[in-house]
């Protein structure tokens, strides 16, 4: 199975403690059921398209540019209200570490619990938190 994954990042391709509308850029990895192959780096159009974080036109205006990219799991260190209005569409993962280097193996383990919720739970994905475990719970 095939899934796309947006990882919200700065210009130096680290995460930062923002919510993942705000991020500078949006780096597209694909999962191909052993191993994440970076895709393209793109810049967010949207980041300062409203200071009103909680936007609901931001919310759609990101939820489609990344369906035009395929994407499916979203991945940032924060989310926003707008969690509530994308995750029909995509599978939220919140991190705690700053680097690449430090989610690759963490996510990587994790891939197969992703690939279910995809599969199962269309419409309704669940927010995972990836900090020393996983944590797989409801948006509210």
């Amino acid at each position: 199975m095939t899934i796309k994954l947006a990882l919200a990042v700065n210009h130096s391709k680290d995460f930062e403690k923002q919510h993942f509308g705000e991020a500078e850029q949006f780096l597209i990895y694909e999962w191909n059921d052993s191993q994440l192959v970076f895709q393209q780096a793109i810049a967010n159009p949207f980041a300062n398209l409203s200071h009103h974080q909680h936007s609901p036109a931001k919310a759609d205006h990101i939820r489609a540019f990344l369906k035009e990219h395929d994407v499916n799991v979203l991945v940032a260190r924060q989310f926003g209200h707008n969690i509530k209005r994308v995750n029909a569409h995509f599978i939220p993962v919140q991190i705690s570490v700053s680097t690449r280097e430090e989610l690759f193996p963490i996510l990587q383990k994790q891939m197969k619990w992703i690939e279910e919720e995809w599969k199962h739970n269309a419409g309704n994905y669940k927010l995972f938190n990836l900090q020393k475990g996983t944590i797989k719970s409801a948006i509210k």
